[in-house]
């Protein structure tokens, strides 16, 4: 026996039948070659995908020729019968769908027009930024295309998806409807983060509610000194994170709840927000924070439906030189960051009407944190 092809095979059997019911000693000798041949033509191997975004992604292989085709269809899609021709390793793909996976098949293309099997590679590409307006009012946790993180503040780690943040009822009153985090022990710091958002077409205004307890009880909460929970910002996909506004024991919301004073939101474009919660100290204090109803809208609440929590007036925005703040209390300090949250101004005014001198700041965006009686907002403005 000679030339039996065992392409596609895994094993090979060799059996004797006796067809005379008679006991019979058979000796076998049996030389057995098995010679592998390759393929004429190599299919291209290592895949790999880089630099996804909501409507591209580059996708890379390991070959030793210089001839391909490869093609990309929605994932589970059966590939074509032929491709686009390539002499590149790698393909740059544009014109993708926001959160959507995709199969690539690459194949080599070899002398005479033979080709090798293709080969292939699933991924899924990013969501695109939502325009709002927007409103999670956490009916489900954590909601759509929300994600969750744990890390040092300003620096969420990406290979970390869980957090300690959970569904709960708003202010202990009932299990569903808010997100809720305990802030207890040493060993909180945990980050619920929002989807991308496209506010080019700004200004959109922002707004939550926040409720803070006694852990499971419906009493106002006793904070420790460490503990707090901040709202911050990044417009470059989360290589920096700059806080928005603060809650901690100066500015409780209490078992009562209250909106947090409304932040305009002016000259952002692609942007991310995040809560996160601390206590690194530890104590004896165990507490729940809740959030509810985060909105980014194209109107703004208005101070008569955000309950008077505006704590200042501030113009013009855009600033040339100086920006003018006005409030009904002492303004007690004012502190202006780049974008970058290191501190570039700051000054305790004491006063009802303050200017803050931005005339050597160079051009972009910047937040002013204003704490007026204990209590503290910041606003985004841009300078000319």
């Amino acid at each position: 026996m000679a030339g039996l092809d065992l392409t596609g095979f895994t094993s090979l059997t060799l059996t004797s039948q006796d067809n005379d019911n008679y006991t019979d000693t058979i000796v076998m000798c049996l030389t057995l070659t098995v010679t592998s041949v390759e393929p004429s033509c190599v299919a291209p191997d290592a895949l790999t995908v880089d630099a996804v975004t909501a409507d591209s992604a580059t996708v890379s292989w390991t070959s030793d020729a210089g001839s391909f085709e490869y093609q990309v269809v929605v994932g589970g899609e059966a590939p074509a019968e032929t491709g686009t021709a390539t002499s590149d390793s790698f393909v740059t793909l544009t014109g993708l769908s926001g959160n959507t996976t995709y199969d690539f098949y690459v194949r080599t293309v070899c002398d005479g027009g033979v080709v090798s099997a293709w080969s292939s590679v699933s991924f899924l590409t990013a969501p695109a930024p939502i325009v709002p307006d927007y409103l999670n009012d956490f009916a489900t946790f954590p909601g759509d295309l929300w994600t969750e993180s744990q890390g040092p503040f300003g620096a969420p780690d990406p290979a970390i998806t869980t957090s300690l943040w959970i569904q709960d009822g708003f202010a202990n009153n009932g299990t569903t409807g808010a997100a809720k985090i305990n802030i207890y022990t040493t060993t909180v710091d945990e980050y619920l983060i929002s989807p991308m958002f496209d506010l080019s077409a700004g200004p959109y205004y922002l707004n939550v509610d926040a409720a803070a307890t006694e852990w499971a009880q419906q009493l106002d909460a006793i904070w420790e000194a460490d503990d707090f929970v901040a709202l911050v910002v990044t417009s470059d996909a989360g290589a920096s994170w700059t806080e928005m506004y603060r809650w901690d024991a100066t500015n409780s919301p209490g078992l009562a709840g209250a909106a947090m004073p409304e932040i305009e939101l002016t000259g952002y474009n692609d942007t991310m927000f995040a809560f996160f919660a601390s206590s690194d100290a530890g104590g004896t204090q165990d507490i729940d924070f809740f959030l509810d109803n985060f909105s980014i809208s194209s109107t703004s609440l208005g101070v008569d439906d955000n309950q008077g929590v505006r704590l200042f007036s501030y113009y013009p925005n855009p600033v040339n030189d100086q920006l003018t703040i006005r409030a009904q209390k002492n303004v007690d300090d004012i502190t202006v960051y780049n974008m970058l949250g290191q501190v570039v101004l700051s000054q305790k005014p004491n006063s009802l009407d303050c200017t803050v001198d931005m005339a050597e700041m160079q051009a972009g965006a910047y937040f002013v944190k204003v704490s007026i009686d204990n209590s503290v907002e910041t606003v985004r403005v841009l300078k000319n």
